[in-house]
């Protein structure tokens, strides 16, 4: 347990953290006077825009009254804008001393601060902003601020322009003081630097150190987000030109956008390590990850010289490193104890940050009222430092329990292993046996490999190995029918050409004997044997196709009512004259799918050359087609004859032919269902057959608008 010094320092600390915090609700106060200030605003704070930022001061001053707007609290903050605004009043010196005050523009981040003080003829002009070099500032101060003496009882005019040549936040926010409080504020504010630069930096050096000892990320992590934090301070104190020894406003400012974002990104670091969220919070850990994704494009946009939306993502990405609180306190919950002091540091640092960008973005807060940064990260790296301390404490616990469950454990396992030894013995045994079966088992398959598939294997005792033996009985079985398959379809696709190749020979051999003249009509018989030989080549390797990969298809809009359209006058006119009606019905909304055409076209013929040859005179055929939610169906159904049950399920087998009164087309090669199944399973559709309402035979298709390989 820890010592009630070490609960004291921790408690001091965070009471420190939650007081750096309490200034988040302060006053929208747009000019700030100290108390007991010699001199006297008179009348109202002004300001007027000016969009083009083309003004002069005389123009300004020429403008009519009405032409200005009072500065309140509600309307202090003008958020991302490209304006220049001219904000004017007057300072009135009662006092029988002279009076040197500082104005002061409390936002550090406005490209041009302009001040003009209007005396009687006298006229003074100072220019200041963050794009001006710390050498050519009036006052040392790296807020803009422009110096002044009132004579006794003289009233001035104060004009001040802001501008910014990016849009970037505005706040129009100020604070009179006197020369003397101007300088002891800021001699307390370099003492404070001490410290805040020091501990933190001393912090940073022992966690470097400790990360080489111990070789633990967490203590180099924390050690660089320290540095990155530091050196942020240093870009938003203004002191780079102090410390780097060089004097450039435009890179110092580029330099804070990406320290900002490096700090961002050792803090996710940090938080990975310490958290361990890629093992065991892996959703917070792809947050993580593309904030760090994030803060890297930033970086690389603000060195290509990208501006306002570099400046976005990074109060973005600060504002969202509040959700480092929210995983600390899922570790936390999760049994990681050491958790509790990194969501206590997250909680006093980047959740009031959070809230007050929102303020400030919102108009809500004034800068200047706003959290002191500098001292919710200080107390914030304290804390991760108690975090880290308790850690090592922790682990160092763990590591002393480690061993001595070690040594209760080996004495366990020499136990274990002489039982083990026992087992092992039984096991090796049952190891044997088991070889000889997976032996047999290979005997047995090369036996199957040559063509043996009687071969089978007996069951053996051990239940672990019958599923083995059962599915190599089950393979030999299956590959036996295969092979029967096979023979059959040889054979039936032997009996499929012979039978026109032999009367195909026949009538050229009656003809070369001059048995049959040479003429017109027998020629016409030659070509049709012929044709339907070529036909059915054409439909064997079609089907072979498709056992070897799904048809090709070309899928493009089609409209398929205009299709059946196309079609039906031709087979109308067939089905006549056979004394068949052929009757379409399609009248839907949509009609339009993505499709092949010249598969679903030979679909259709398929079909109903199909229904037009095997139905009886008179009869009739039916074609429906019904667009569903996401689906089309079509049904094509006929009048008698049909087939029987057994009949129906063998219709989509190659070489297939019904024995019964629907067998009469001669010309046909029995591949026309099979075929007309590959188009639709290429379409990811589904085809089924059925017997008809009208005697005959229901064929029924449901394809989708779109195929899923063609959805994109």
């Amino acid at each position: 347990m820890p010592s009630l010094t070490v609960w004291l320092f921790r408690l001091f600390f965070l009471l420190f953290a939650l007081g750096a915090s309490s200034g988040a609700l302060a006053t929208r106060t747009v000019m700030e006077l100290p108390d007991n200030f010699p001199l006297r605003l008179e009348g109202k704070l002004e300001y007027v825009e000016d969009p083009s930022g083309q003004m002069t001061l005389d123009q300004v001053r020429a403008l009519p009254a009405p032409s200005y707007t009072e500065l309140t609290a509600d309307n202090f903050t003008k958020g991302f804008t490209a304006s220049a605004y001219w904000i004017r009043f007057t300072l009135a010196n009662p006092d029988p001393r002279p009076v040197v005050w500082v104005l002061q523009h409390r936002l550090p981040f406005t490209d041009y601060v302009e001040t003009w003080v209007l005396s009687g003829f006298v006229r003074m002009h100072e220019i200041a902003g963050d794009r001006t070099r710390v050498a050519e500032r009036q006052l040392p101060a790296h807020l803009p601020s422009f110096k002044f003496t009132s004579a006794p009882g003289e009233s001035v005019e104060v004009y001040v322009r802001l501008s910014n040549i990016n849009k970037a936040e505005m706040q129009m926010v100020f604070r009179l003081d006197t020369l003397a409080s101007f300088v002891s504020n800021m001699a307390s504010s370099e003492n404070q630097l001490g410290i805040l630069y020091g501990v933190p930096l001393a912090l940073a050096f022992s966690s470097m150190v400790g990360a080489a000892v111990a070789r633990d990320r967490r203590f180099s992590t924390y050690g660089l987000y320290a540095l990155a934090t530091i050196a942020t301070w240093i870009g938003f104190n203004g002191h780079f030109a102090r410390f780097l020894h060089f004097d450039d406003p435009d890179l110092f400012n580029n330099l804070l956008h990406m320290l900002m974002l490096v700090q961002t990104i050792f803090l996710i670091l940090f938080a990975r390590e310490f958290l361990q969220t890629r093992t065991r919070m892996p959703r917070f850990d792809r947050i993580f990850v593309a904030m760090m994704t994030a803060s890297c494009i930033g970086i690389g946009m603000r060195l290509a010289g990208i501006f306002t939306p570099v400046t976005q993502l990074t109060l973005v990405l600060m504002s969202m490193s509040s959700i480092t609180a929210v995983a600390a306190w899922h570790a936390w919950r999760m049994g990681m104890v050491h958790a509790r002091w990194f969501f206590f540091a997250q909680l006093c640092s980047t959740v009031p940050v959070a809230v007050g960008l929102a303020g400030i973005r919102m108009g809500l807060y004034a800068y200047d009222g706003f959290v002191n940064f500098q001292g919710i990260y200080f107390a914030e790296l304290l804390l991760l430092a108690v975090a880290q301390h308790d850690h090592v404490r922790r682990t160092q616990d763990r590591q002393r329990k480690l061993e001595r469950d070690h040594e209760r454990a080996l004495a366990e396992r020499n136990a274990f292993l002489e039982a083990e030894m026992v087992n092992r013995t039984n096991a090796l045994a049952a190891m044997e046996r088991r070889a000889a079966f997976i032996a047999e088992v290979g005997a047995v398959t090369q036996r199957v490999a040559g063509g043996e598939f009687t071969a089978r294997l007996a069951l053996p005792e051990d239940g672990a190995m019958q599923p083995l033996a059962v599915s190599v009985n089950a393979m030999a079985e299956s590959l036996a029918r295969l092979e029967g398959a096979r023979r059959h379809w040889i054979a039936e696709i032997s009996h499929e050409l012979r039978t026109p190749l032999a009367g195909l020979v026949g009538e050229i051999e009656a003809m070369l004997d001059g048995v049959h003249p040479i003429d017109m009509a027998h020629v016409e018989s030659l070509y049709r044997t012929c044709d339907r030989l070529t036909r059915l080549v054409d439909d064997l390797h079609e089907l072979a196709m498709s056992y070897l990969r799904p048809l090709r298809c070309k899928f493009a809009p089609l409209d398929y009512q205009q299709l059946l359209l196309d079609l039906s006058p031709y087979f109308a006119g067939e089905a006549r004259k056979k004394g068949l009606v052929l009757e379409v019905h399609c009248d839907a909304p949509q009609t339009t799918a993505i499709w092949d055409s010249a598969r679903i076209n030979q679909l259709l013929i398929n079909l109903l050359s199909n229904s037009i040859a095997y139905t009886d005179a008179p009869g009739r055929i039916e074609v429906r087609v019904t667009p569903l939610e996401e689906r089309v169906r079509i049904v094509i159904e006929d009048s008698a004859p049909g087939l029987s049950r057994d009949e129906l399920a063998q219709v989509f087998e190659p070489l297939f032919r019904a024995e019964a009164a629907r067998s009469r087309r001669s010309d046909g090669s029995g591949l026309g269902m099979k075929i007309c199944r590959a188009i639709v399973d290429a379409h990811h559709g589904t085809i089924g057959v059925a017997g008809s309402a009208l005697g005959g035979v229901l064929v029924r298709i449901e394809l989708p608008y779109t195929p899923e390989d063609n959805a994109s």
